[in-house]
């Protein structure tokens, strides 16, 4: 049996049962949090969270979705041996989309939760520079909703430049989502925590060049390789205006980018990571539920 570690606490009773039929359970763990919990919950609630979760880890054989999250995990739990088993996309179907549209000129476009940890205040004050200091005529699209959102639209019209910046909410299916972001000229993901980073794949199979801000809580850094397949800039709007006005100007950095991130987006296709998967699954009942090897990392 495979699940996600997300909402932890369904592991109890799905462990009960797997022990019961002699099955194994693998967990699948999407982000490690540790001492970030005191952040996101408090000092003393954080507490409680995050030793739950590092009970949790006890739980079950772990694989991870990511190189950072494997990472923490084996600091957490000091095994030697967690699995990457990667996030997927159905490339074929992206591909086909970012075939059908041409993109729109000077046209950025965020997608995903509106968060704090997403930091897109960094990203509209960059939009400020780009407008007011460098004279870009743009056309922002921010998609999803979140907590932050009134916060957003409210710094938007402080910094006077609303005219520029959509706030479309969360759009109807994920294939709209597909469809805005095909049609623009970059992807901006000024995240600071990302455990896997879905809309920066996304946007590459699509053939929209990514640009991110660099952290140590960012797993995107190692699936979007700094000036192959997207740029990596510091986290600060004079920074990541700098990257968005060099990729506007440079368009042939810009579709060098773009075909790097199509060919590297492939390697996430469904087919890999159930070729993957297969593979972890058979190792786990060669060795009898035990990853003993080294970890499956080919993809």
């Amino acid at each position: 049996m495979e699940t996600a570690n997300i909402p932890f606490i369904h592991l109890i009773p799905l462990a009960i049962k797997c022990r019961l039929y002699k099955k194994t359970l693998l967990v699948t763990w999407y982000e490690y949090w540790g001492d970030y919990w005191k952040i996101y919950k408090g000092k003393y609630k954080g507490k409680i969270f995050q030793s739950f979760e590092q009970l949790i880890t006890k739980i079950g054989v772990l694989s991870a979705c990511s190189t950072l999250t494997q990472k923490r995990l084996k600091i957490a739990t000091q095994s030697p041996h967690i699995p990457v088993i990667k996030c997927g996309i159905w490339f074929k179907k992206l591909k086909a989309l970012q075939s059908k549209n041409q993109p729109s000129q000077n046209t950025l476009i965020y997608a995903g939760r509106l968060m704090k940890e997403k930091r897109l205040e960094i990203l509209i004050s960059a939009i400020k520079i780009l407008v007011e200091d460098l004279g870009h005529d743009l056309k922002v699209k921010i998609i999803g909703s979140g907590p932050y959102a009134d916060h957003l639209k409210e710094l938007s019209i402080k910094l006077r430049i609303d005219d520029s910046i959509q706030f479309y909410g969360k759009l109807e299916n994920i294939e709209d989502v597909w469809q805005e972001i095909a049609k623009a000229t970059l992807s901006i993901n000024p995240s600071e925590r990302e455990g896997f980073g879905l809309f920066g794949l996304e946007s590459m199979a699509l053939g929209t060049p990514v640009i991110y801000c660099e952290s140590d809580d960012n797993a995107m850094m190692d699936m979007i390789r700094h000036r192959q397949e997207g740029i990596c800039t510091e986290a600060n709007p004079t920074m990541l205006a700098k990257s968005i006005d060099e990729l506007l100007y440079d368009r042939n950095s810009r579709n060098e980018i773009r075909e790097n991130g199509i060919r590297r987006s492939y390697e996430f296709d469904w087919s890999n990571i159930a070729t993957d998967f297969e593979q972890l699954s058979y190792r786990l009942i060669n060795n009898k539920n035990q990853i003993c090897d080294a970890p499956l990392e080919t993809h």
